[in-house]
Formats: C-alpha cells, structure tokens, sequence
C-alpha cells in the first residue's frame, strides 16, 4: 500500500462541538470529552495541542510495513515526514504530527477512563511538546504550603509514593509523572497536570484510602 496519503495529520478545524481545556499550561482542544481535565471556561488560552479519535484502519494503514519487538508494551517509531507513532499495549496508540500540534488517537481494550486518560495525556502530550521543542520533565511535584517539591527519578523509585505521604501531611498535588515548567524573571512555574496520582494498590490503601479509584497496572 502507498503510505505518503497517511503520514501527516491534515489540518484541525475547530467545531463548536469541541471540548477546550488547559493542562500542563497549555491548551488543549479535543472532539470528545475528557472526564479527568477540567473545561477552561473563561480562561483565554490559545490552542496549542488539538486531540482527534482516528480509525484502527487508518493506525494499520500508517504502521504497515514497520516492526516492533512484541515483547515491549511501550513501542515508538518516527515516520517519514517527521510525525512519531506510540503504542502502549492495550492502552492507547496516537501519531503526534511533525509539528507537535496535532494528535490521533485510537483506544485499544478497556481500561478505567480515567487511567486511560492519565496515559493519553502523558504520553501524547510530552511527544507533542518535545515536537515543539520543549522537554517536560518525567517528576511528580507537590505544593506543601510554603514550598513546591518536585520529585525526580526512574520510573518504579517511588516518586509517586513519597508525594502521596506528602499529600496524606496536607500537601496538594500538581502533577504526577510529567512536569512542564516555565521561567519567568523571578519565578519557575511548575503547571499542574490532570488531577490524579498513579499508585500501587498498597501504598494506596496506606497513604491515601479514603481517594482511591481503580485502574489498570502495566509493566
């Protein structure tokens, strides 16, 4: 099959149907509705990220003739004219244009919505912004009042964990797993992302029980 038709996204129209939010500092235009992000409303903000279902038939069309290791549940790929293909095995798989405005997306099984969000906005939203060209950062970050801590580390080491014990002292979330920040005259600002926090079940039950709601666990 001629594959030059499918790379590339063309370009987003924005309907009146369409659902406006601001995360991570930026705006985000979708043609569904993200249950897990609050809508902007009054907030002026100009549209930096556009999120589009696509077709499991236009994901096969513009991944033929690829390979991947079918041992790895988190796969990539840079396409021709410059756009990047991700997959999360039984998640979600997207293409974020060239440009890193603009996103298609396709679920794949049925994960929790909210969980599934948490991934879509992680993994679709960093790939957009290193396509800008910026470099979000992989760190949990909790406002404890008079001071912002930010947690940086590998995934597993506990970033998450040791924010919930800071949140169960009175702290208060910004952002889990993915950070934006930007530098003013006198200030680093750390953007708050989707209002969630990924956990293993027991440290869950131990820190924060009473805010618990189930998703999935990946490797």
């Amino acid at each position: 099959m001629d594959r030059s038709g499918l790379l590339g996204l063309p370009p987003c129209d924005m309907t009146a149907d369409d659902h406006r939010y601001r995360v991570y500092g930026i705006g985000v235009e979708s043609d569904v509705e993200l249950g897990s992000l609050e809508t902007r409303g009054a907030v002026a903000t100009e549209t930096a990220v556009t999120l589009r279902v696509e077709t499991a038939d236009f994901f096969r069309g513009l991944t033929e003739g690829l390979t991947f290791d079918p041992q790895d549940w988190f796969q990539q790929a840079v396409l021709a004219d410059g756009a990047l293909y991700l997959r999360c095995e039984g998640l979600l798989e997207c293409v974020v244009s060239a440009d890193g405005r603009r996103i298609a997306w396709s679920r794949l099984g049925e994960a929790e919505p909210v969980s599934f969000e948490a991934h879509l906005l992680n993994f679709a939203l960093s790939a957009a912004l290193l396509q800008q060209g910026e470099e979000p950062l992989h760190a949990t970050v909790v406002d404890c009042g008079d001071r912002t801590i930010g947690l940086l580390g590998e995934s597993g080491a506990g970033k998450s964990t040791l924010a919930a014990f800071l949140i169960a002292q009175g702290g208060a979330l910004v952002t889990d797993d993915m950070l934006r920040m930007t530098f003013t005259a006198d200030a680093v600002v750390a953007h708050p992302g989707p209002d969630r926090l990924k956990l293993f079940e027991e440290s869950a039950q131990r820190l924060l029980s009473s805010a618990i709601s189930r998703g999935i666990s990946i490797r």
